[in-house]
This record gives structure tokens, sequence and C-alpha cells, in this order.
């Protein structure tokens, strides 16, 4: 049964808060231009660029995008979020409003900050980021100010979605969670300055649930030296694993009850139209897949909903873009079932 969220709001956007929360989002908003290419830059050699230009970019961000896709599928979240880039302050705090979130977790940096994300796009849809002034979020700098991790951020929540913010707020982050004991779920990137080795272990170790594509998952089996898959929830909390594939769906590892781990495989759920890019479809399946999760499906529903939201995503260049409402979400599912 696929049921619509408990929420007042009929158009999608936005939800009516009150003292509960369904997901507490802690993570960074930015600014991302998208420069695209036919093939990825190489030394020596002049790469030019078919499309995207400086002059333009778009509002996105793994914690935002999440808190984004949840809210327009009717789930009460509570952003906690940091950004680097100045000319995102009214948007954001403007979007914020809409969606009536909370605003004491939107912590704007300093007067005059700047910085974005550059993504370079090859033909084949792969990516490379570039990240300008991140010197500034080096652990040693001084120029930002660590965000004080409140305790209303947390009490009210039912769950924690965790992504790779600024290196200075990961840890206080993780403590947050433990000394409140709610549920975790973290969705992986790369960074070895915000993410190093041995917090990645204490992340996985705390976390309910993990979200990686198959390069993530294949650095996290090589950061906890397993072979095999089963061994990553061995002594852990970590119910389920989520492998993210693209176009060829997801695959889900779970702990079942009597300690033995089953394998779900998802199919993709395709786009209506030819896909402009793939920049925001992770996040859009997270937010997808979590809604689901709160909402009590099954698992293969769970990542249905996941790719069903990424499928919107991806038709339009933007993480937030074409976000899809719940009934469009659910009739794109249903069709590809």
């Amino acid at each position: 049964m696929h049921k619509r969220p408990n929420s007042q709001i009929e158009q999608g956007w936005g939800i009516s808060m009150k003292e509960h929360y369904d997901f507490t989002v802690i993570g960074t908003a930015a600014t991302v231009t998208v420069l695209k290419t036919d093939e990825m830059p190489q030394q020596g050699k002049s790469t030019p660029v078919t499309g995207g230009n400086l002059q333009v970019w778009e509002n996105g961000g793994m914690g935002f995008n999440i808190c984004a896709g949840l809210s327009k599928l009717g789930m009460k979240v509570y952003p906690v979020l940091t950004y680097v880039d100045g000319r995102q302050e009214e948007f954001l705090h403007q979007f914020a409003r809409m969606q009536n979130w909370p605003a004491e977790g939107i912590m704007d940096p300093p007067a005059g900050s700047a910085g974005t994300t550059l993504m370079i796009q090859d033909g084949n849809r792969n990516h490379m980021t570039l990240i300008t002034e991140y010197a500034r979020r080096m652990p040693d700098s001084d120029y930002f100010t660590p965000q004080k991790m409140e305790d209303s951020f947390f009490a009210k929540s039912d769950m924690v979605i965790l992504t790779v913010s600024m290196a200075m707020n990961m840890r206080p982050a993780l403590e947050a969670v433990k000394r409140h004991k709610v549920p975790l779920c973290f969705s992986m990137r790369r960074d070895p300055v915000a993410l190093p080795d041995d917090l990645l272990k204490e992340i996985v170790e705390e976390a309910e649930i993990v979200f990686a594509n198959e390069d993530e998952t294949a650095y996290i089996r090589e950061v906890f030296c397993v072979k095999k898959m089963d061994e990553i929830f061995e002594g852990r909390k970590l119910k389920h694993y989520v492998e993210t594939l693209g176009s060829h769906g997801s695959r889900i590892y779970s702990r079942q009850k009597d300690g033995t781990i089953f394998e779900t495989v998802a199919d993709a759920v395709p786009p209506s139209t030819q896909g402009i890019e793939t920049i925001g479809a992770g996040d859009g399946y997270v937010s997808g897949f979590m809604y689901g999760y709160k909402s009590g499906m099954n698992l293969r529903s769970c990542a249905g909903y996941g790719s069903s939201v990424a499928s919107f995503v991806i038709e339009k260049e933007g993480s937030i873009t074409n976000l899809p409402t719940w009934e469009q979400m659910i009739k794109r599912y249903l069709q590809s079932c």
C-alpha cells in the first residue's frame, strides 16, 4: 500500500511544522557550476567546454538536496546546514522560509565569503569535482567557526541523515548523534579532509543505514579490509547497506533477525526523457528511499521510490529543479513495476 504522507500540504512544497521532525539532515548547501566537455581534461591538452559557464550556477549541496527532496515528498525536516558562498544567502533563507524549515540550524558564512563547486562532466556523464577556496575549510584554518550542534537540532527528530559536511563539523555531528541516541543514516562521499579513514570507521560503526555508490563501496571495503559485504555488518549496528549502481539500479544488503545477510536487487526507474545530467541523482535516491523507509515500506519499494526521485532529478539541469511531488514519484514508480 503506497500511502500519501501525513501532511497538510497539497501542493508538494512546504510542510506544516510542529514539535516533531521525521529527519534532521546535516550537511552543506553549495553553489554548483557544471562545465560540460566531450572528454575529461588531460595534461598538456586543451579541453574545450561545450556547455556551462562560470557566470551561472545552480543551488545544490548534498545536505540541501536531501532536505529539499524529503520536503517535496511531505516529510518534516530539520536542516543543519553550512554554506560558504555568500551569493547563496538570500536564496537559501527564502527557500527555507518557503519550506517552513527551522532557521536555527542554517549557519551563514563570514561576510564576503566565497567558494563554489565546479563539476566537469564528460560525454559519458562522468564527473570531476573541483571545490574552490577549499583551503579555508581545512582543519587548521580559523576562517570558519565550527557549527555548534545544539540539542534542539536532534531532540525531536526520529532519525538523522548525515552527509559529508565541513571538516570541523563532522565529529561534533557524530558525537551529537551518539549523545541523543538517534538512529543514524549516512550518505557517503569520498573527501579525505572532511572524512579521514578513522572518522569514516566511527560513522559506519554508528550508522543504521549507509548509502554509497560502487566506487565508494570499493573504498569502504578497502578501509575496513573486508572481502565480502557480509563482513561489514559484523559487530556493528548496521541494518542496511545500500549500494547505488546508476542506470543499473541498486543493491541492498540487509541483516536478518537470525544475523544472516540478505541481498535485495532493484532495477532503476527510467526517466521519461533522455537524462540531461546525473548530478544530484544520488541525493534524490536517498530522499526517496528514506521516505519509503520512514513510511514502513519494504526495501524493494524503498529502492523504487529512491530510483523514481532520481529519475526526475536527471531530467533537468540542477539538483532540485525537477524534484517530484509524492504523487509524481508514486505514479512513475508504479508504471515501472
